[in-house]
């Protein structure tokens, strides 16, 4: 995310961070404990003046015009952008677990897009999930992007927070707009 932040730009500039991370997911034909019991994606391209990238891509390919123009740098409103993450991050949570006939109260941990810690308050209030069945890294790692609930997830197996047999639910938000959620028997 460095290569890509202005860093004159207080919208963007301090809620980024650097990280990578990954899952491996594997088809069994016998299931040894976890798997992806529900997914649900959206998205709506409304949100791309809110939060983009405005230059980059074969769409927009680099020139000293849009090199000088600040075009490949990250660009937010901030405000607006709060406001769709908790409303869509909420109402795809519920979604998912509508679906499988769950409510919150079935779940033992929730993971979310670790965008900032006001973003993951809200909707845990929202949502009335104690904050102790959240699980938080943003003060660790700030906002990684695509890499947040890897790296959340593993941080939380790790430490023995997630046991085998528990629900998880996962859930993110993002550029142009995205918004998703999993739900994982672990």
């Amino acid at each position: 995310m460095s290569a890509i932040l202005d860093y004159t730009d207080r919208e963007t500039c301090i809620i980024f961070g650097d990280g990578a991370g990954a899952t491996l997911v594997e088809g069994l034909d016998e299931p040894r404990g976890g798997r992806i019991v529900d997914l649900c994606m959206h998205t709506d391209g409304a949100g791309e003046s809110l939060l983009w990238q405005p230059a980059g891509g074969s769409a927009k390919p680099p020139t000293v015009a849009t090199i000088e123009a600040r075009e490949h740098y990250v660009k937010q409103a901030g405000r607006p952008v709060f406001k769709h993450a908790v409303t869509r991050i909420c109402q795809v949570i519920r979604e998912v677990l509508q679906r499988q006939e769950l409510t919150l109260s079935d779940v033992d941990w929730v993971v979310p897009h670790q965008a900032n810690i006001r973003i993951i308050e809200a909707c845990y209030r929202k949502l009335e999930v104690p904050a102790e069945r959240v699980v938080v890294t943003v003060d660790k790692w700030a906002n990684t992007t695509a890499a947040t609930i890897p790296t959340t997830l593993d941080l939380a197996c790790r430490d023995g927070r997630v046991e085998p047999g528990q629900k998880v639910v996962l859930a993110t938000f993002g550029a142009g707009f995205t918004w998703g959620s999993a739900l994982l028997q672990y």
